[in-house]
């Protein structure tokens, strides 16, 4: 899917609605997770397993800096973050 289909025009304007329409904080931003997943499959499915993984590292890096104690493990977890982006 391009930003300039047909496609697009009619996927974008329903993603903003339902998003305005979700009540709770969780809700919306799952939404638009699996919005993102529906937008990259429609492109390329391949890309949608390059943005899963990219996901669960970048969100187990969060919890690990989150209940780490010292300096040293909260930037070892943020350069785990990064590793699989760029290797």
């Amino acid at each position: 899917m391009l930003f300039n289909s047909l496609e697009f025009i009619v996927f974008f304007p329903i993603v903003c609605l339902v998003y305005f329409l979700l009540p709770s904080l969780k809700g919306r931003t799952i939404f638009l997770l699996l919005s993102s997943y529906y937008f990259y499959m429609c492109w390329e499915p391949v890309y949608a397993l390059l943005l899963l993984t990219s996901t669960l590292v970048t969100y187990l890096s969060a919890l690990c800096m989150e209940r780490s104690r010292t300096r040293f493990w909260r930037k070892g977890s943020l350069l785990a973050g990064f590793i699989p982006r760029y290797s």
